[in-house]
């Protein structure tokens, strides 16, 4: 498991109160950071090599070595800042309202896009780049963001997750996020975690 910046044995208890209440200082710092940093750090990040996740990526996924590398880059375009840009502006027309209040077109009325706080992601196995695809999308909003991966896909989000630790020496990104994993059916941790978070994204 990685609880926000910490590799964590399979002793680590996520489901004390407490863990929760440690993270509560991230979210406000997240929501006041700047976009263009977080922009500036995964494009940055995106020009590492990722090349040596390969084998085990391989042998998890089931496909080829060569499918399996041709989902792999897709990677840097995932970090790259300017399609990162592009996705912003898709959504939400102009990047400044992630950062401040800007006046809407048709008037005198200003708007800006606030984090939702903490998001789940319950990710799908078939396509281990979903994961990551989704993690990002939660961590440029400013949202803390808790991936619930699949039994799929265990190797490559933690394996992301502490590669960016290594790469983001000012814990800009990298103590934002956790990855857990609980079988499906199991009703405790899927009640705990609804009423931890603040918003659900479901890959299917």
């Amino acid at each position: 498991m990685f609880w926000f910046g910490e590799m964590k044995g399979s002793d680590f208890n996520w489901r004390d109160d407490s863990c929760w209440s440690a993270i509560s200082q991230k979210k406000r710092i997240l929501a006041r950071t700047k976009l263009d940093d977080l922009l500036n750090l995964l494009d940055q990040f995106g020009k590492e090599s990722f090349d040596d996740a390969l084998p085990q990526l391989t042998l998890e996924s089931g496909f080829s070595l060569e499918e399996t590398k041709k989902t792999l880059d897709l990677l840097p375009l995932l970090l790259k800042k300017e399609n990162l840009l592009k996705r912003i502006k898709g959504e939400f027309n102009k990047t400044e309202i992630l950062d401040q209040f800007i006046k809407l077109p048709s008037g005198n009325v200003k708007t800006k896009a606030v984090p939702k706080g903490i998001l789940l992601h319950v990710t799908a196995g078939n396509v281990f780049l979903s994961s990551i695809d989704s993690l990002i999308m939660g961590l440029i909003t400013k949202n803390l963001s808790v991936i619930k991966v699949s039994s799929q896909n265990k190797f490559f989000p933690l394996y992301f997750a502490q590669k960016l630790k290594s790469f983001d020496k000012e814990n800009i990104l990298s103590d934002k996020f956790a990855i857990l994993h609980w079988k499906g059916g199991d009703e405790e941790s899927e009640n705990f975690i609804k009423a931890k978070v603040d918003a659900i994204v479901a890959w299917g």
